[in-house]
């Protein structure tokens, strides 16, 4: 099986920002972090930038928008689709060492990142290095082991979602593990919640918890038939489709 390029990652990116469960969470996300004029707002794990045009119109010309990503793909990409901008940057940097100065950040966003780094409880302590006193934190991450998907074969497909959380998702825990953290780090949380995000379109849901790359990776593996995996997914292409996760999402005003 092939790797996945980054064209790949930036089109799957794309796909996951335009389906309506993914513009519903980003409209909450932005109606929880209420940035406002002059505010200096940070997106970590920006992708190519898809939300900093956004930020940036909400902090105007007298803020700033910044965007910090750890791929190189995603920063060539996002860099020169935000030029022109005011107050809009996007950086090649690692979220567990911000380039960013102590106490300079009014507003910060991560979304579906912790799940993938190294240390999510270093990130979150580097967010908190860089918030004002003011500031204000919104974090949301899925928690793996509440993905379910509908499937006359409840358990063929239940190793297919084990499967992912256990060896494809670094941190498949983080969504119920994210408070705890944001403690730790010394945030004080205004809000913890979750959200249920559903898809009825097995496409959409694809885009988003790459199931064939999965299915892909367990055939590879040995833990999937050549012939019971396209099976499987006939079925949930050709037949009604349901999938299911929770989402955590934790707010904070320092």
């Amino acid at each position: 099986m092939g790797e996945v390029t980054p064209e790949d990652s930036i089109r799957s990116l794309h796909e996951v920002a335009a389906s309506t469960p993914g513009r519903l969470m980003k409209q909450e996300l932005l109606r929880l972090l209420k940035p406002g004029p002059g505010d200096t707002a940070l997106d970590i794990g920006c992708g190519p930038g898809g939300d900093l045009e956004t930020l940036a119109q909400r902090v105007t010309s007298s803020g700033r928008a910044i965007g910090v990503d750890r791929n190189p793909g995603h920063v060539r990409r996002g860099g020169p689709a935000h030029k022109g901008i005011p107050g809009v940057a996007v950086c090649l940097a690692d979220a567990h060492a911000l380039p960013i100065l102590d106490q300079s950040v009014d507003r910060a966003r991560a979304e579906r990142v912790l799940m993938h780094v190294d240390d999510p409880s270093r990130v979150v302590e580097e967010l908190r290095r860089v918030m004002t006193p003011r500031g204000r934190v919104v974090l949301a991450e899925p928690d793996w082991d509440t993905l379910v998907i509908d499937h006359p074969n409840p358990d063929l497909t239940r190793a297919v979602t084990l499967f992912l959380a256990t060896s494809l998702i670094r941190n498949a825990d983080i969504g119920r593990r994210l408070p705890r953290i944001c403690v730790d780090a010394g945030f004080s949380l205004s809000l913890v919640t979750a959200r249920t995000v559903v898809h009825r379109d097995f496409r959409s849901a694809d885009a988003v918890w790459g199931l064939e790359r999965v299915v892909a990776h367990m055939v590879d593996a040995g833990h999937l038939g050549p012939r019971t995996a396209p099976d499987w997914l006939h079925h949930l292409r050709s037949h009604e489709f349901l999938g299911a996760i929770t989402i955590f999402v934790v707010a904070e005003a320092t």
